[in-house]
């Protein structure tokens, strides 16, 4: 009996240590199950990956686009061809210190010290020179307030600088002594414009840095620092009827601008953007002045401006040599998830560094595939097609579309844009898509520059301007240039005065009766509202 008891009351600890056993082992398949769908999940992601990439790849080759970032990179020019080879242009970017180095940062230092003298003295709130005329131009540059720059940067020690110098002088004596004041930077303008006749510019980028961001631009800044100087001194040349030399200054800015063309990167067509509207105050202050050869000239070089062919360009290769290599960057860091390496790339990410930071370490292989392809679609369905090159357009309503959908498609939580691979799309993209209104405001303003041109050779020869714009072909100008944001004319017409108003419907899309917004607070035309507007610049009294 006391057996028997002994082994009923044994059996039950038994069968409680055998569920004790299956409930832990319960946990360890409940783990082991995990695991493998983590594994799953990384082979998955990283096959899926890699073959959309290496489909991606073999799409672009059949269409005949670049497929890797060397691709877009300008190549090499010997130095003799090469205007950025010049001594002044290549010193921004040699580091050496040796004497013979020291004329050319001299002078680059007083050119960049003259800008912002400049930019003090043009944005001056008081009457007279200096409010906008239309879209792109100024009541007139004023000369005396410049040459209170000019002063600035030749005498005043550093510390005084930010202080503005206005002389009591006419504005003959400003532009004589605007010129006489920068008459020590002749050499700088002579060395110029001699190697401005050399076929190529190729600027000395490090296109091989791994980290696209690091890549120094420092060129950019010194040829906008020499744009303003030059768009000074024509000005003040003109003032004094010397056209000649003004014309040498200008034809030498349109260089200058033109020598980053050919750059992937859009902040250099930006700054182009940025040169011709220095260009078209003189350009347009001096038609009165021109020669009609000059007219012609200057009417030649400004047709010549395709801004929505480089600009196309550029959103493409950027998305492939910018875009592609951060990608590659963050990927290939040992410390990719580090908030030193992800600091560098938005401010969006800023308040969200740790948890991008713990994604991205976890991210598999595909996943950074993913995101490239996903990058650069994004490029190539919303963003490309908002430039029409066939028809020369540029379309304010797919611009818009395409920011919205960016904007749709971008503005989720960073956890939300991982998984749906749109991280490095959200960080790259939506500021690029405002790119096309830039673009298009500068190619309607060279549009007009050159009608501006063959309408005074018009003028000349017929003594009054035309009353239509058809009458201007083929003697005045080969073609006439159509509006670029609806692909229509341009609208002309003439006033009671016998003054002609020019303008593209602008942005709005809408004829606004050529009245262009202005902005409130600075000098700045609103480029989104108004129409675009090209009016005659009023000769100095």
């Amino acid at each position: 009996m006391d057996a028997k008891q002994d082994k009923s009351t044994n059996k039950p600890p038994q069968r409680e240590g055998l569920r004790a056993v299956l409930h832990a082992w319960r946990y360890f398949f409940v783990i082991l199950g995990l695991l493998a769908l983590v594994a799953l999940y990384y082979l998955e992601e990283d096959w899926r990956g890699q073959r959309t990439w290496q489909n991606y790849q073999a799409e672009l080759k059949t269409q005949g686009l670049p497929t890797a970032a060397s691709d877009l990179i300008p190549p090499p020019v010997s130095d003799a061809e090469n205007f950025a080879m010049t001594p002044l242009l290549a010193s921004v970017f040699n580091q050496a210190a040796g004497s013979q180095m020291w004329p050319e940062r001299k002078a680059v230092e007083r050119v960049q010290t003259f800008s912002g003298g400049y930019s003090r003295a043009t944005t001056r709130r008081d009457s007279g020179p200096g409010h906008p005329a239309n879209s792109w131009l100024l009541s007139g540059i004023d000369l005396v307030a410049c040459y209170g720059a000019v002063l600035e940067s030749t005498n005043s020690p550093y510390s005084e600088r930010e202080k503005s110098i206005t002389p009591k002088v006419t504005l003959s004596e400003a532009a004589r002594g605007i010129l006489a004041s920068l008459a020590d930077l002749q050499p700088v303008f002579d060395e110029l414009r001699s190697s401005s006749k050399r076929p190529y510019a190729r600027f000395n980028l490090q296109y091989d840095d791994p980290n696209p961001e690091e890549i120094l631009l420092p060129h950019l800044s010194l040829l906008k620092s020499l744009c303003q100087l030059l768009q000074v001194r024509a000005c003040a040349e003109l003032a004094l009827d010397k056209s000649d030399a003004a014309f040498g200054d200008v034809q030498l800015m349109l260089r200058l601008m033109n020598a980053t063309r050919q750059e992937p990167i859009i902040i250099s067509q930006l700054v182009r953007f940025a040169l011709l509207h220095l260009a078209l105050q003189p350009i347009a202050e001096g038609i009165p002045q021109w020669s009609d050869a000059q007219l012609r000239q200057l009417e030649l070089e400004l047709e010549q401006i395709d801004f929505c062919a480089d600009t196309k360009r550029a959103l493409e290769a950027e998305a492939v040599f910018f875009g592609r290599r951060v990608i590659d960057y963050v990927w290939q860091s040992q410390r990719r998830g580090s908030a030193a390496v992800l600091a560098g790339f938005g401010d969006q990410w800023q308040g969200n560094l740790a948890i991008v930071g713990l994604l991205i370490r976890m991210a598999p292989h595909g996943w950074f595939y993913l995101e490239q392809v996903n990058q650069e679609r994004m490029v190539q369905d919303d963003l490309l097609p908002t430039i029409d090159l066939k028809d020369h357009e540029i379309s304010p309503g797919a611009t818009r579309r395409a920011e919205s959908r960016i904007a749709q498609l971008t503005g989720c939580s960073p956890v939300t844009l991982f998984l749906r691979h749109r991280f490095f799309s959200g960080l790259l993209l939506p500021a690029t898509a405002k790119v096309t209104q830039r673009t298009a405001f500068a190619q309607t303003g060279a549009g007009l520059a050159s009608l501006a041109c063959a309408l005074e050779r018009c003028r000349r020869a017929q003594g009054a301007y035309p009353n239509s714009l058809d009458s201007l072909v083929p003697r005045f100008i080969d073609r006439l240039p159509h509006d670029v944001i609806n692909g229509k004319p341009l609208i002309y017409r003439l006033d009671s005065g016998g003054q002609y108003l020019l303008y593209s419907v602008g942005w709005n899309e809408k004829d606004d009766g050529g009245s262009f917004a202005a902005g409130k607070e600075d000098r700045s035309v609103v480029q989104d509202q108004g129409d675009w507007v090209w009016r005659p610049a009023k000769p100095r009294r």
